[in-house]
């Protein structure tokens, strides 16, 4: 019988594999995405660009927020590279500014690149007839959106934190399991590992 002490670095082990197996499939899903995102050749004025984008920012962003019951990601937010911490701080920003809310303020502080010679949140209004004869009056408003050539940095800053969160794994898992041998398969947590 484990003591309490035990149980509680176990719980801990646990909790943090979740959290990894969390972040993995955030960055897994916000990675697929922007590949995906990328071989459409989306424009940036599309509305399916925008929906795209709010999509892997807010995929991305998941594991750094405060979750309860489940905790948030930590050490995951360093980088050596300028390269992977500046895509990072765009993604968090622009999830805290443009794609989770909307934040008008502060937004010239941002490094969100609007190629659109009008400024973000200046309203449109479109005076139509659509094919049966019946006027419309619909609204639009520019938004600001992360161009399309941050995308490729995006997918690389992706595949590094993938790379490790396999890292961490490993070494929990080889904490949790020492002793023991697995076979190649899939194993649950608190089922049948460790």
């Amino acid at each position: 019988m484990k003591s309490p002490t035990e149980n509680r670095e176990l719980q801990h082990k646990f909790d943090e594999l979740r959290r990894f197996a969390l972040a993995m499939r955030c960055f897994r899903g916000a990675s697929d995405l922007c590949k995906h995102v990328i071989e459409l050749h989306l424009p940036e004025d599309d509305f399916l660009y925008g929906a795209c984008m709010a999509g892997i920012v807010v995929t991305y962003a998941r594991p750094f927020n405060r979750a309860d019951g489940i905790g948030k990601l930590r050490g995951f937010s360093r980088f050596a590279d300028a390269k992977f911490r500046s895509a990072h701080q765009e993604l968090i920003a622009t999830r805290k500014k443009v794609y989770a809310h909307h934040d008008a303020s502060g937004l010239e502080n941002l490094e969100i690149r609007n190629r659109s010679k009008s400024h973000a949140y200046v309203v449109t209004l479109e005076l139509g007839k659509d094919n049966y004869g019946t006027y419309f009056i619909r609204p639009d408003v520019r938004v600001p959106q992360i161009t399309n050539d941050s995308l490729p940095g995006f997918v690389e800053l992706f595949q590094f934190q993938m790379n490790r969160i396999e890292q961490a794994t490993d070494v929990v898992v080889k904490k949790l399991g020492a002793g023991k041998f697995y076979t190649l398969g899939f194993y649950e947590l608190g089922i049948n590992f460790p």
